[in-house]
């Protein structure tokens, strides 16, 4: 899981994010627990010109059970966009090797082609885009589909769910007088809900995950799972189990 992230707007009106810590992932399969440090992402232009997204800076992949790294190098663009979304990266067997076990290029938002021992091959590569993309804000299909929602759907969600939001709902919709009512409300409810918690001496208390110290990084970061003694969320969706749950909505 992501721990944290520093975000800062500047004069030239450049949204700068950069995330705190590690993020954690678990190849049970294997037992191989992999750390990964971000770079940094950069939102350009917002107040003129054509708004557009970087990541810039290094993102660091680390093996924790073999020792193998990977220094992966995100570009910034030059002139004229040359050079616009590279990446490129090298393996080693470990943090102080200097022989390369392998090397990868390409770009962020296109493909990524790997190299091992002079055999090159495709190692990913993005789905088109969809149809009218650019009148969508340059979306994927995955990206317009986040806050989709059927009837079928919407029984296995806990209330908390965040597709549930009716102000969200309402701006969908253009009720747009409703939808500003609606976030007050929201607003409000929130409010009184921190009160109470100050009142009674108590703190909220999240479900599904624990913050647990990480032996390999030496920080804390939020685990989820049954394992740390917290609820199974995808039990509780399959038996449509969420009575636990804060009416937040």
């Amino acid at each position: 899981m992501d721990t944290n992230t520093q975000m800062g707007i500047s004069w030239s009106g450049t949204l700068k994010a950069i995330p705190i810590g590690f993020q954690h992932v678990h190849l049970k399969t294997f037992n191989e627990h992999y750390l990964i440090g971000r770079p940094t992402t950069t939102v350009n232009n917002l107040l003129f010109g054509n708004m557009y997204i970087e990541h810039v800076g290094t993102m660091t992949v680390k093996n924790c059970k073999t020792n193998m790294v990977c220094p992966v190098e995100f570009k910034a663009a030059g002139w004229g966009n040359a050079g616009r979304h590279e990446v490129n990266g090298t393996v080693f067997s470990n943090e102080g090797s200097k022989d390369p076990c392998g090397t990868f290029v390409g770009t962020w938002s296109d493909k990524i082609s790997c190299k091992i021992g002079g055999t090159e091959s495709l190692l990913w590569q993005c789905n088109p885009l969809p149809e009218k993309h650019d009148w969508q804000y340059f979306f994927t299909q995955f990206a317009m589909n986040l806050n989709n929602i059927t009837e079928e759907m919407e029984k296995h969600l806990p209330r908390s769910d965040s597709r549930l939001r009716p102000d969200l709902r309402a701006l969908e919709k253009g009720e747009w007088d409703f939808a500003a009512e609606e976030k007050h409300r929201l607003e409000e409810k929130q409010r009184a809900a921190r009160k109470t918690r100050a009142d009674n001496g108590t703190d909220f208390e999240p479900k599904y995950f624990k913050k647990v110290m990480d032996p390999d990084s030496k920080e804390e970061y939020y685990a989820y799972g049954p394992e740390h003694g917290m609820r199974d969320y995808w039990r509780d969706r399959k038996e449509k189990d969420f009575a636990h749950m804060e009416d937040i909505y």
